[in-house]
């Protein structure tokens, strides 16, 4: 797509388009409604919103966590102000790749990555914040005609082996999980698991605390 340049004067066509539109049917339909705000106080808002979305394009990785936390402690499972106040810790990051493409044409890549937000294909504008292990915290205005992808990685380890072992002094059965399973899998200490039998000798463990974080995150408004 061509970059058409701005007017001379302007540093970009939304500083334009707020410069020059039709503030005065804006103040006209004021008066009609009784209302008494001027041509200027209304342009000043116009700028005053314009100067808002930019400056939360351009959080930083603070920001956007603190703008998040809400959401953050819904998916994580630990209170909102630890998260606010000490950040992500690693074991909040797997191996998922979020990709962003915009209309322009420009992508982006994001390795040990996980998306918050739902791009929703209704149209309008939604934000979304993309939280990295090791290149920080950025959100980013998606629209209709941009893409967001999240993918795992493709040195995703799909298939472990571990060992039963036997605690000498209780006689409990252990089944030591490695620490990179944990990691990519986003099992954390203190979960539920749920043994179900599958067929003589074999049988399927599901995280029951892992699934309830998915559906919590997944009816937060």
């Amino acid at each position: 797509m061509t970059r058409i340049l701005p007017p001379q004067g302007f540093a970009d066509w939304l500083d334009y388009a707020v410069a020059t539109f039709d503030a005065r049917s804006v103040y006209l339909q004021e008066l009609l409604t009784g209302g008494n705000l001027t041509t200027e106080e209304i342009r000043e808002a116009a700028q005053n919103e314009l100067t808002d979305l930019r400056l939360r394009c351009a959080s930083s990785s603070r920001g956007v966590l603190a703008r998040w936390a809400r959401k953050l402690s819904q998916k994580l499972g630990r209170p909102e102000a630890h998260i606010s106040e000490n950040g992500l810790l690693d074991s909040d990051f797997g191996y998922g790749v979020v990709r962003i493409r915009f209309e322009d044409g420009s992508s982006l890549e994001f390795n040990q990555a996980f998306l918050m937000g739902d791009p929703k294909q209704d149209g309008a504008i939604h934000a979304v914040a993309v939280f990295t292990s090791n290149n920080g915290y950025h959100q980013f205005w998606i629209g209709p005609n941009d893409r967001v992808e999240v993918k795992p990685r493709a040195d995703r380890i799909t298939s472990w082996t571990a060992v039963f072992d036997k605690d000498p002094e209780t006689g409990d059965v252990i089944l030591p999980l490695d620490d990179a399973f944990l990691k990519q899998e986003d099992w954390r200490m203190n979960d539920r698991i749920r043994f179900d039998d599958v067929k003589q000798g074999s049988m399927n463990l599901v995280n029951v605390s892992k699934e309830e974080r998915e559906k919590s995150i997944g009816g937060a408004e």
